[in-house]
């Protein structure tokens, strides 16, 4: 892990004291909230943001998830001058790319969240699960390239985005030193780690990452999910629903101007099943969140079916 870091983003790790490995990201998330939260405690998180957040993280802490808003107007970015924080605010998350909008972090997204977080004395958790699933030329940053980020932040990754390792469970925080140690301590008490040799598989995977087959292989999987966004999209517009292609991420994120739950329903009156952007929070009421990671005839089978929305 800490070679890959050193290779792929140029963020140098100890791995005794700034790495530790998770039982993929989603538990990492889960398990911050019992290092960082008391009861009664806030953490901040984006809306729309993916639930675990809210849900594994502060509630199952006991503590108060409060969110922010995302919006499409401004490339679904925070605007750090209008959160509201006071001595109880402990955590604040920031995903990019984004589960679900797909939107990308832009430097000064970055930069801000950090100085943001160093400035109120707030640990900052960058859930970067989604950094490896890039298109054309974009390569999505760690929020550690920032100057100033360990002293505030934790960086998430997994094996499962990034080699399609999703049922093999495996992934890693990396960055602040307090925060790890404390990371270790909980899951200590309540898992036994991840087995060797999912270890071991994970361990080679990143080696070879770099290595021109892998690498020529992971470009092969990336253009299969950017080819079958354009599918999706072509066939959202279609039927009157115009949406840009991600950066990053194999989602669709479409705004569908109607409540999203009534699209969904209609869409699996037809056989197509998608997500309600409302199940990411209240300001995704009006969105649905498709995901390509069926095999291309499934996603064409779906684009033909949607067309019945039109007749």
């Amino acid at each position: 892990m800490a070679r890959f870091y050193d290779r792929r983003f140029g963020v140098t790790l100890d791995p005794e004291t700034e790495i530790c490995a998770v039982i993929g990201s989603k538990e990492g998330i889960a398990s911050i909230g019992r290092v960082l939260l008391n009861a009664g405690d806030k953490a901040l998180l984006p809306d729309p943001g993916y639930p675990v957040y809210a849900q594994g993280c502060a509630i199952l802490s006991d503590a108060i998830p409060l969110t922010f808003p995302l919006k499409a107007s401004s490339d679904f970015q925070p605007d750090f001058s209008r959160i509201v924080i006071d001595e109880k605010t402990k955590l604040l998350f920031l995903n990019y790319p984004s589960n679900p909008t797909g939107a990308v972090a832009t430097q000064e997204t970055l930069r801000s969240g950090v100085e943001f977080c160093n400035d109120h004395n707030l640990a900052l958790c960058y859930d970067n699960a989604y950094s490896e699933i890039c298109f054309g030329e974009y390569q999505s940053p760690s929020i550690l390239e920032v100057d100033g980020a360990l002293e505030c932040a934790v960086e998430l990754n997994s094996c499962s985005k990034m080699f399609n390792m999703t049922g093999y469970r495996v992934g890693f925080a990396v960055g602040n030193r307090k925060i790890i140690s404390g990371l270790k301590k909980v899951k200590a008490q309540i898992d036994s780690g991840i087995p060797k040799f999912i270890q071991r598989a994970a361990a080679t995977a990143l080696d070879k990452y770099f290595d021109s087959d892998v690498s020529r292989e992971l470009k092969y999987y990336r253009d299969i999910l950017q080819e079958r966004l354009r599918l999706l999209a072509q066939g959202l517009g279609r039927i009157g629903i115009e949406t840009k292609i991600p950066k990053a991420t194999f989602y669709l994120w479409v705004n569908v101007n109607m409540d999203g739950g009534t699209f969904v329903r209609h869409l699996l009156d037809i056989g197509v099943v998608a997500t309600p952007g409302a199940a990411f929070g209240k300001n995704g009421t009006e969105f649905v969140r498709f995901s390509v990671t069926q095999e291309t005839q499934r996603i064409a089978e779906a684009v033909q079916r949607m067309q019945k929305l039109h007749a």
